[in-house]
């Protein structure tokens, strides 16, 4: 098929992710973009991310190692986890976690924080990472550019999860 075959949909859907790097939003003040990232960059990020997570006790999110096979394999559900629920519910589970009481839970809510610090890393959107309010307040082309590239950063966290935190362990 050539690509003048593409549906319209296909094609506009093609265009608007080609251009999520210079797009801006609507709203005046808010005049924030997201930067175009050298794969390299972003895979080194992610990388980083995970390795200060696991191997860093000064982080803040530092994970115990004895969590890291479900950490693990919590790190490679984040994508499908954004896809369907968002980064807003992500944020908030993140601050459920971190408030419980049980250490056996307290390292999701780390996970998922240090993924949005991550995410907040690599953009010029300003969110609060512990406030999932700052999420659903954004405008809908800022909250939408802003998951798309979230799926794609929990993707690359995906791949780096077992050589950095082990292979994944069921609860």
């Amino acid at each position: 098929m050539g690509k003048h075959n593409k549906k319209p949909n296909q094609q506009s859907h093609n265009k608007a992710v080609n251009n999520l790097s210079s797009q801006k939003t609507e709203s005046p003040s808010q005049n924030q973009t997201i930067t175009r990232l050298d794969p390299r960059d972003f895979s080194k990020k992610a990388y980083e991310a995970l390795k200060s997570m696991a191997f860093e006790p000064k982080d803040d999110d530092y994970i115990d190692r004895k969590y890291h096979p479900r950490a693990s394999g919590l790190v490679q559900g984040i994508s499908a986890y954004i896809s369907t629920w968002g980064l807003h519910r992500l944020s908030g589970d993140a601050k459920k976690f971190l408030g419980g009481t049980s250490e056996d839970t307290k390292y999701k809510g780390k996970v998922y924080r240090k993924f949005l610090k991550s995410l907040k890393d690599l953009t010029s959107i300003n969110f609060d990472v512990d406030n999932e309010g700052s999420l659903i307040h954004l405008h809908l082309r800022q909250y939408t550019a802003l998951n798309r590239l979230a799926i794609q950063l929990a993707k690359e966290w995906s791949f780096w999860a077992a050589s950095v935190l082990g292979e994944a362990k069921e609860e």
